[in-house]
């Protein structure tokens, strides 16, 4: 189990990854054209490169939206999860338009509120269920009745 806020904070980042990775996945049409579409390296499978910055992402706003406040709450973790999903997708949406330019980046505006659609409700419940392991593993365990809305931060 993670004790303190910075471990909690790359341990849920590495969970967000895991939670893009399973994404990446279901939508595997998608991400085997944008892995085509970037040229990336053909031993590299594209779900890998597509996950990867979510690590990053995950860990820093985890802690900004979760660790930083003076107690853990369930709307922290759902925020977290949310803004996580968004900053991966706009992250990929401004590689796109770095590499392609933004008129071709316009025309897959369909697809980008599409993959927006199924990375907030992933991440929803990243932060969700993330939240939920915050609260319960953090507490000592005389403390076992309390909910993560009112466990404090470490």
């Amino acid at each position: 189990m993670p004790s303190g806020s910075r471990l909690w904070s790359v341990a849920t980042g590495g969970y967000a990854c895991g939670c893009a990775v399973l994404l990446l996945v279901a939508l595997s049409p998608i991400t085997a054209t944008a892995g085509s579409l970037l040229d990336l390296p053909t031993g590299v499978p594209p779900v890998v490169v597509f996950a990867a910055p979510v690590f990053a992402l995950g860990a820093v706003v985890w802690w900004g939206l979760v660790e930083r406040p003076t107690a853990y709450t369930y709307l922290h973790g759902v925020a977290a999860g949310v803004a996580t999903a968004v900053l991966a997708v706009a992250f990929w949406v401004l590689v796109f338009a770095a590499r392609f330019g933004i008129p071709l980046v316009r025309r897959g505006d369909i697809v980008i509120g599409f993959v927006l659609v199924f990375a907030l409700a992933v991440g929803s419940l990243y932060g969700l269920t993330a939240m939920y392991a915050r609260g319960r593993l953090s507490t000592p365990a005389s403390a076992s009745s309390a909910t993560a809305s009112h466990a404090p931060n470490d």
